[in-house]
């Protein structure tokens, strides 16, 4: 099973609810969040983030889920952090910067002993005093905090 799988199992399982896959992304430049299945036909491919992995809904509340299992060091999970998860995370808290008000969470679920290792990077863009009000509509940890920090989100 990959870990994208597992993860993804292991938050229905937590929760109770499904987690489609879906293909909204954020645009780097606009700021606008959008359906685009496939980016890199567009002119504008490379302004587009990833896709957040999965979708929850609570009620009235809709949680985005970016998946991902690093482990062990090296040039490729240094990249996938740096060049990958932190831009994506950054482009979450600017897209709720422009936004203002929301119903709508962003959870990146880091798993891995890499991932790990990199989270204080990732304490310090939530830290960022341009971040101050919308950082607590953004998780970013591990599978066992997106269960604590929903509990707090969802009630």
């Amino acid at each position: 099973m990959g870990p994208e799988i597992f993860q993804r199992a292991k938050t229905e399982e937590g929760t109770g609810v499904a987690c489609p896959k879906t293909n909204i992304r954020i645009n780097h430049r606009t700021l606008e969040m959008s359906e685009v299945p496939c980016p890199m036909i567009r002119d504008d491919g490379f302004d587009w983030t990833e896709n957040f992995d999965g979708c929850q809904n609570f009620g009235q509340k809709k949680v985005l889920i970016n998946f991902k299992s690093v482990v062990g060091g090296g040039g490729i999970q240094t990249r996938t952090t740096r060049n990958e998860s932190y831009p994506f995370v950054e482009a979450q808290l600017r897209h709720l910067n422009k936004k203002k008000t929301t119903s709508c969470y962003f959870a990146n679920i880091f798993d891995g002993d890499e991932s790990h290792k990199r989270m204080r990077h990732f304490d310090y863009l939530l830290k960022l005093p341009e971040y101050s009000e919308v950082k607590k509509y953004v998780y970013v940890g591990d599978l066992k905090g997106y269960f604590e920090w929903l509990k707090a989100i969802v009630c």
